[in-house]
C-alpha cells in the first residue's frame, strides 16, 4: 500500500482529491462504454468488496505509525458515505436504468457514482488516507 501512497498527499484533503480526480477520468473513459449489465454486475458485488477493502484498510491504518484515531474516524466517514453510494447505484440507479434504458442522464450519474466507488477502493489499496 505505501507505494501509491507516497506519491498522493495525506490527509482528508489527499483522499478526497484522489477520488475526485480519479472518479471523473473514469467517467470521461468510461461513459458510453459500460452497459446496464456492467453496472448491475458492479453494483451487485462492490458492498463485499468494500467491506474486504474496507477491513484491509483498517489494519492498514493500525499498523501504520503515525496513524491516529483521527484517521479511523475519518476512514469510518469514507466508508459510511461509499456504503450510501453502494446502495443508491444498487437500489435506485439500476432498477430506474431498467425502466428507462435510454435516459442519458441516469446513466451519467450510474457512472459517476460507480466511478466514485472505484475511486474509493484505490484510495484504499493504494493507502491512502
Amino acid at each position: 500500500m505505501s507505494a501509491k501512497r507516497d506519491e498522493v498527499a495525506q490527509g482528508p484533503q489527499g483522499r478526497i482529491m484522489h477520488v475526485h480526480k480519479s472518479a471523473e477520468v473514469f467517467v470521461r473513459t468510461m461513459l458510453g462504454q459500460l452497459t446496464l449489465e456492467h453496472i448491475e454486475k458492479f453494483a451487485k458485488t462492490a458492498e463485499e468488496a468494500a467491506h474486504i477493502k474496507g477491513r484491509q484498510f483498517v489494519q492498514f491504518l493500525k499498523s501504520e505509525q503515525d496513524s491516529t484515531e483521527s484517521a479511523l474516524t475519518e476512514h469510518a466517514a469514507h466508508m459510511r458515505t461509499l456504503a450510501a453510494q453502494i446502495i443508491l447505484l444498487r437500489d435506485g440507479f439500476v432498477p430506474a436504468l431498467k425502466v428507462d434504458k435510454d435516459s442519458h442522464p441516469m446513466m451519467i450519474q450510474a457512472v459517476s457514482i460507480m466511478g466514485f466507488i472505484r475511486a474509493e477502493f484505490e484510495a484504499m489499496d493504494g493507502g491512502i488516507r
